[in-house]
């Protein structure tokens, strides 16, 4: 069996006249899609007439650039990586003449928080976008900067069809031409250079829901490769297989858009992408930042024409390491047109992916201690993950093209959290029924428990990321490497997340949260010295968090109590100092000395003060609260006291509760559930 994710292709590394090229555009291929629909039993299309060689764009002195996105997919479940269980002809017959990115990412786990990056072609992080769904206002002249303005700005028609999701308060279409179910490339201007991007929902996590599931699978689960950490029963395989079958669907909608562009004479002067959002879906992919989570498929088609263009032949295998902040960059090296200096990411195709001169890939910021910038394009890939829908988190991480490294800035909690929308999927309820009889392996047991402080994997020899190499000494070296590079792009891109959300608008005062962090009232530096030593689960670093948390600098606050939660019962002598801070003005900062204290045994301080923010009417506040009884063992003495409020948050429609998304009704009703229900983990 082939190794599901570091793997060598199943086509040679270099062309070979041999194989399927779509130079001469996609005729044969719209013949190859019709055949292979007919016998494979995906939806039949019409047979599409030959073109005769027609080309409306052929004067046209820029290429179209076609962009087909997949939801929630990581490159195992795509033929061309290798996964024998993987049935997708069209998008490999597609590889097969254009490049395939072995190492591509998303940056971030989650849809919101990785377009927002492509979009911006700025790190999450770095303009306060990293909480999934946080709606952070961007300035006017970052606004400017998001590729679809740029390439609209440069004569492009630019057509969205349709999920944008941007992590922003704004209209998202307004960024577009055109953007909606029927944007199309074929409502431009005559003549007219178009860029387009059709989203596909068929491999999107709510096709693996229970309640749609009830057919059998098409691909046989005896032969799909699990991973270790997933228990093998009958239930589980049959999840995988009906994950396989989503992207059967997907690779045949792929096939139909290229089918169209052949259709309408289009092919040989555009330029295809096919990629995946980020990593997914089944448990312990999408919302986390291992390998399955944030690695995408990526393949890029160039025509004839436009060949030079691309940095290897047709057919190739590329090892550059590239994610989405270097999309932006690239798309404008492909049009002529020149980079904006606020891009961290950098040009991986086109004439603006190397220097002329030194023949360096071009370098995307500095180190802001040394000054010098960084070798993009060898440089680890910047990896981060902050609160997934309704439960607070925050790692960063990076990936070297071999090793992978996690920080967890909150390791008292596991990443086998509940969240609403993944434990719907049977795949989770079953990983969570085999752990809760103590049936599971102890590798399939690691996801249910408090996370390590760090953790590296040797992906290329350990590809499902299962054997943590941060303790072994024989991998001190490459830990203090990646940790380094880790921290050296947490100060360098101005990391916004050790700044909790409820203390954005009393910080910024009228400013963007960008433009703060970029500040020297912002002190990262200090910040994530002291997150780090706060999170170490290391005693001697006690007498830092009570320091901590007399600071003025209500951040400071935050971390030194969350420091005091992490180390349990060695906090016992910041007892004192945890009480003071359950009248602090920031609800975080009372949250979290409050789980200290309730760790610490003082149970009834504790649901005293998580009481009192209960009766906040504004979402970050209410979430805090929500997440720290969702993590403590809450005695049931207690339960009547705090099921009345919860029942509020969960159930009453007429609450005013102020902020995006209300996240925190998930948490209440879950926890109204647990504890009247006899049924857990409750699905609702």
């Amino acid at each position: 069996m082939r190794n599901p994710i570091n793997t060598q292709s199943c086509l040679p590394e270099r062309g070979r006249a041999d194989h399927i090229k779509l130079r001469a555009g996609l005729m044969l291929f719209a013949v190859l899609f019709f055949a292979d629909t007919m016998f494979s039993g995906c939806t039949r299309l019409a047979v599409l007439p030959e073109n005769s060689g027609r080309d409306p764009d052929r004067n046209q002195d820029r290429p179209n650039i076609l962009w087909l996105v997949s939801e929630d997919n990581s490159p195992e479940t795509i033929g061309v990586y290798g996964n024998p269980a993987a049935h997708t002809p069209h998008i490999d017959r597609l590889a097969s003449g254009g490049i395939v990115f072995r190492h591509a990412f998303s940056h971030s786990p989650v849809c919101a928080v990785a377009r927002s990056t492509l979009l911006s072609g700025i790190h999450s992080p770095s303009t306060g976008m990293h909480q999934m769904r946080s709606r952070i206002a961007q300035p006017p002249e970052i606004e400017d900067l998001f590729y679809p303005t740029l390439l609209r700005k440069a004569g492009y028609y630019t057509a969205n069809n349709s999920k944008t999701d941007y992590n922003l308060p704004t209209p998202h279409g307004r960024f577009w031409d055109e953007s909606s179910d029927d944007a199309h490339y074929k409502n431009r201007a005559e003549g007219q250079p178009f860029f387009a991007v059709f989203n596909n929902h068929d491999t999107h996590e709510s096709g693996m829901f229970l309640d749609v599931m009830s057919s059998e699978p098409v691909t046989d689960p005896a032969i799909v490769p699990l991973p270790p950490y997933h228990p093998d029963t009958p239930v589980m395989r049959r999840s995988w297989a009906h994950y396989f079958d989503r992207n059967r669907d997907m690779d045949s909608w792929v096939g139909g858009k290229l089918a169209e562009l052949e259709e309408l004479g289009l092919a040989e002067n555009t330029i295809i992408f096919y990629y995946g959002d980020h990593g997914g879906v089944l448990p312990r992919s999408k919302r986390f930042l291992y390998h399955t989570g944030t690695a995408v498929p990526l393949v890029v088609y160039f025509p004839e024409r436009w060949q030079h263009l691309a940095p290897l032949e047709p057919g190739s295998w590329s090892d550059e390491l590239v994610g989405f902040a270097d999309f932006p960059p690239t798309l404008l090296s492909l049009i002529g047109e020149p980079i904006p200096e606020q891009y961290q990411g950098r040009a991986f195709l086109g004439p603006q992916a190397k220097d002329p001169e030194s023949g360096k890939y071009s370098e995307p910021g500095k180190d802001p201690e040394s000054g010098k910038h960084f070798e993009s394009g060898k440089d680890p890939v910047f990896l981060y993950r902050d609160r997934m829908v309704q439960q607070y988190d925050m790692q960063r991480g990076v990936f070297d093209g071999e090793y992978r490294y996690i920080r967890n800035f909150m390791p008292h909690r596991p990443n086998g959290q509940y969240i609403h929308f993944p434990f719907r999927m049977q795949a989770m309820q079953e990983w969570y029924r085999v752990w809760a009889s103590g049936e599971a392996t102890p590798k399939q047991s690691v996801f249910w428990v408090p996370q390590p402080p760090e953790e590296l994997y040797h992906t290329a020899s350990d590809p499902w990321e299962v054997r943590n190499l941060a303790g072994n000494p024989a991998y001190a070296n490459k830990l203090g490497e990646l940790r380094e590079a880790t921290r050296r792009y947490m100060l360098s891109y101005r990391d916004a997340g050790f700044i909790p959300d409820d203390m954005h608008q009393a910080l910024t005062g009228g400013m963007t949260l960008y433009e703060y962090i970029r500040t020297d009232a912002y002190p990262l530096d200090y910040l994530v010295d002291l997150a780090e030593k706060a999170t170490s689960r290391n005693p001697e670093h006690l007498p830092m968090l009570i320091w901590a948390m007399q600071e003025d600098y209500a951040p400071a606050r935050f971390w030194g109590a969350l420091g005091c939660l992490v180390l349990g019962y060695d906090a016992m002598a910041a007892k004192p100092r945890l009480i003071t801070l359950l009248d602090d003005e920031f609800a975080s900062v009372q949250v979290m000395a409050a789980e200290a204290l309730g760790r610490l045994g003082d149970m009834d301080l504790a649901i005293a003060a998580l009481s009192n923010v209960l009766d906040s009417e504004l979402e970050n506040e209410l979430l805090y609260a929500v997440n720290a009884l969702a993590s403590l063992d809450v005695p049931a003495k207690y339960h009547d006291e705090l099921l009345a409020k919860l029942q509020r948050i969960a159930y009453d429609e007429e609450r005013v509760i102020r902020g995006s998304f209300q996240y925190s009704r998930r948490t209440a009703t879950y926890l109204v559930m647990k504890w009247t229900e006899d049924t857990y983990p409750p699905i609702y």
